[in-house]
């Protein structure tokens, strides 16, 4: 290999002593400065896709170089692409160092890529006063086929230790390919990095180049991260690393573990295409319905950094079944320009996921899927909107992350349906359905616009209507992605009907608004009578007239009389009458005051 030496060169090595790196992204766009790029510059462009990209005239052979400043460790990186199969005839040589741009009598260091047959591999050789020797190569093949190319990282430490690593998808998983050791040449001071490429007629345009970079080895002092952890099944867990790990480190079960009475893998699986990835495969499964926290204890990487102790979470999810879920809250009368929100509570102790599930109206026949890929946790409400700004806006918000913005059914102001419904395989269930109706609202509201209608019980019947309420204008008339304003917790009876507070006032303030009548029979089929009468024995409402229990429930008073208006502060006297399936009959009274608000 001759070149004469070229008139810029004096003017090159000129800059040599100021190059402490060379670095090439071509993201400038320029070939003239930062750095300066000598040779056959005229046969080279940076193409749309700020790639260095040959782009000869016809046959025959280019030359690309750029001076930098050596030192005694090195590490050079570069991307390549030929975009056909390597030969004699076309072919790429890739100077790493040389001494001289003059080849008869230069020192130096180069790789060649381009040979006859289809075992092209990458070949590494040193050049001494012109004189070539191949010293290693890389995988016969690795570099045959079309296109040839490779994401290469070349190391040479200060004892003359060179270390190549490639990735020939241009991926970021670098597998060392050999090592050699080679100090006859001095590496530091003024050299020369080039790029030669030998092309035929069809071949001119089809060298590509990118991410050149070549720099002094500084010490790794940088600790490994577990980058992340998945679930792959109910009893393996797959681990990303940083960058590679000591191998003694990395296959000791005893650096990880899960709680919840599982405990450490029974083996490490190592990933033979991502030596920064293993598989966890434990001999105990993961419980379900709870958060399992996988600890990776510090590990080393190749240089002796340890890592810090990771904790990531873990769930088992599964499927809804009927009552897992449930609608506790819906606004169907926004106000003007508003939009309408569906709140859902999971009431099970299931970990359920977002993106499985469907928001519906049946009354309509309208249905729009949940795209939100999230987890919805025990005892976590979700409210769902078609505009988030607007109940964001509008509404008291004890956490935003609680409301998502989501295609869903419209909803008529009247009366309609909204449904929670669950798609897998083709089948659909609805897990929860609740049939509304206008009148459902405190019946004193004089208008009910903006006012979401709440649940007041999980326990108690979807379609019961005494199970609804109007939203207190004491919290903004609406409670999205949280406890509702009128929620009842259930609690202990002493007998079959005990009163949950046996004072209450209808004001609006969500405290105690309700008159809460606890009830606890021996099974279903009874009916009731249920009456409100002053303290003069006068009747003030009847709100139960033969109705049919459940087993257990409530029944409420919302302080409004037979006339539609609030009662009179006072004390009230609440009688009932309960039939079973036998016929027998009994009866009880409870006392509760009907009390004004204090300021």
């Amino acid at each position: 290999m001759q070149r004469t030496l070229l008139l810029t060169l004096l003017v090159g090595m000129l800059c040599l002593s100021a190059k402490a790196q060379l670095s090439d992204d071509f993201s400038d766009g320029d070939l003239t400065n930062n750095p300066s790029w000598q040779g056959d510059v005229g046969n080279f462009i940076v193409n749309e896709d700020f790639e260095l990209q040959l782009m000869a005239p016809d046959a025959g052979s280019s030359f690309l170089y750029a001076p930098f400043n050596g030192f005694d460790s090195l590490e050079w990186n570069l991307d390549f692409k030929m975009d056909f199969s390597p030969s004699t005839s076309n072919s790429l040589v890739i100077y790493l160092a040389l001494d001289d741009i003059d080849l008869a009598s230069a020192n130096g260091y180069y790789l060649t890529i381009g040979e006859n047959g289809s075992d092209d591999a990458i070949r590494f050789h040193k050049l001494s006063s012109g004189s070539s020797e191949e010293l290693a190569m890389s995988s016969l093949g690795s570099v045959g086929s079309q296109p040839a190319q490779a994401r290469i990282k070349i190391i040479y430490d200060e004892n003359g230790l060179w270390t190549f690593s490639a990735d020939y998808n241009l991926g970021n998983v670098l597998l060392d390919e050999f090592q050699i050791l080679d100090n006859s040449h001095d590496l530091t001071g003024n050299l020369i990095f080039g790029l030669e490429c030998t092309y035929t007629a069809t071949r001119v345009d089809k060298f590509f180049f990118d991410n050149i970079l070549i720099q002094e080895i500084t010490p790794d002092n940088i600790s490994p991260e577990v980058i992340q952890a998945n679930l792959l099944d109910d009893s393996s867990v797959e681990v990303f690393f940083s960058e590679l790990i000591n191998e003694d480190d990395l296959v000791d079960v005893s650096k990880y573990s899960i709680n919840n009475g599982v405990g450490n893998p029974d083996n490490v699986q190592l990933d033979p295409g991502n030596l920064t990835r293993i598989i966890l495969n434990f001999d105990n499964t993961l419980p379900q319905g709870v958060e399992n926290l996988l600890t990776v204890f510090p590990v080393a990487d190749l240089a002796g950094n340890l890592s810090d102790e990771s904790t990531f979470p873990l769930f088992i999810f599964e499927s809804p079944s009927a009552g897992d879920l449930v609608v506790n809250e819906i606004l169907f009368d926004p106000y003007s320009g508003g939009a309408d929100f569906v709140e859902i509570y999971n009431n099970s102790d299931k970990l359920l996921k977002t993106n499985e599930l469907i928001i519906s109206n049946l009354a309509k026949d309208e249905f729009d899927a949940i795209e939100l890929d999230a987890t919805l946790m025990p005892g976590e409400y979700l409210a769902i909107t078609n505009d988030r700004d607007h109940i964001l806006e509008t509404y008291q918000i004890e956490d935003a992350s609680r409301i998502i913005e989501n295609d869903i059914p419209s909803f008529n102001n009247e009366d309609g349906n909204v449904s929670i419904q669950f798609e897998k395989n083709g089948v659909v269930t609805t897990i929860d359905s609740f049939d509304y109706e206008e009148d459902f609202h405190y019946v004193l509201l004089d208008d009910t616009e903006g006012f979401s209608l709440e649940r007041l019980s999980f326990n108690t019947e979807t379609n019961d209507r005494n199970n609804w309420h109007s939203a207190s204008s004491i919290v903004g008339n609406a409670t999205p992605g949280y406890i509702n304003s009128n929620f009842i917790t259930a609690g202990e009876l002493s007998d079959q009907f005990e009163l949950s507070n046996k004072v209450f006032s209808p004001d609006g303030d969500s405290q105690d608004d309700l008159l809460i009548i606890n009830y606890e029979l021996d099974g279903p089929g009874y009916l009731a009578n249920v009456k409100i009468y002053d303290d003069k024995g006068r009747l003030e409402r009847n709100l139960y007239r033969n109705e049919l229990l459940g087993a257990e429930g409530f029944v409420k008073w919302d302080g409004v009389n037979e006339l539609g208006e609030i009662a009179r502060f006072g004390i009230y006297i609440v009688w009932i009458e309960v039939f079973n399936p036998d016929g027998q009959v009994s009866r009880c009274t409870k006392t509760c005051v009907l009390a004004e608000r204090l300021n």
